[in-house]
């Protein structure tokens, strides 16, 4: 088609029919999720499932492409779906509309994925799924913490078990010796060094801790997830 004329031209038409073949599932379409979706549509992914329990708050608009005035109170993976096929129209698109967990994980890791893209925020839910997929040799990337860093030059690609100064990657690291396990998944990391959080916001529910994030560092984490899940389909 016209529209991946000029993906074919860049990758070549192995690359494109490959990735038509595709199916990809992306748990968490947040931040850098999101990003991560778009990408993968517009280089001519054939299939996803989008996988999140969220509805779009206003404090998502900063950040994620999905959050709009217009779709405020909707669930993301509806929000997602229907902008995967305006991107384009022939793309499969499954939703599940679950919180990730032990028992989730692999249903969702078992709905036939050639690569599986964690986006999620919630650690222990991140490590459920990272986990499970070790377990079944499933195709998996991941995203580590994005949040709090200002600095794009700072965000890399590494194996999980040769990443540095990412506290996240630590405690993932961590989790998985406890367990005997060497995992070898790619992921997209940061080692900017940062500074703790203090901001607090008052509401309904009391005072709690708000930890910022903006666009530019959760984009290019997003961009580069989807990068290293379309390499894992060659």
């Amino acid at each position: 088609m016209e529209r991946f004329l000029r993906t074919e031209i860049l990758y070549g038409a192995d690359f494109l029919r490959r990735i038509k073949a595709a199916k990809f599932l992306v748990c968490g379409a947040g931040a850098v999720g999101g990003f991560a979706i778009e990408a993968l549509a517009r280089m001519g992914a054939g299939s996803f499932v989008i996988a999140d329990c969220d509805e779009f708050e206003e404090s998502n608009i900063n950040r994620q492409l999905g959050a709009l005035s217009s779709t405020l109170g909707m669930k993301k993976t509806e929000v997602w779906r229907g902008r995967i096929l305006q991107i384009n129209p022939s793309v499969k698109v499954e939703i599940a509309d679950c919180f990730i967990d032990k028992n989730t994980a692999g249903q969702l890791l078992g709905l036939g994925a050639d690569v599986a893209v964690d986006a999620i925020d919630t650690i222990d839910s991140k490590f459920e799924l990272l986990k499970e997929a070790h377990l079944r040799g499933a195709k998996i990337v991941s995203s580590m913490g994005a949040a709090r860093r200002k600095n794009p030059e700072n965000v890399k690609c590494a194996p999980i078990l040769k990443t540095q100064a990412c506290p996240l990657a630590s405690r993932i690291r961590k989790s998985f010796r406890a367990l005997g396990m060497k995992p070898n998944f790619m992921c997209v990391y940061s080692d900017e060094a940062i500074e703790p959080s203090t901001h607090r916001a008052s509401g309904a529910a009391g005072s709690k801790k708000v930890v910022g994030s903006g666009v530019v560092i959760t984009g290019i984490f997003g961009l580069m997830l989807a990068n290293l899940a379309a390499k894992e389909i060659l």
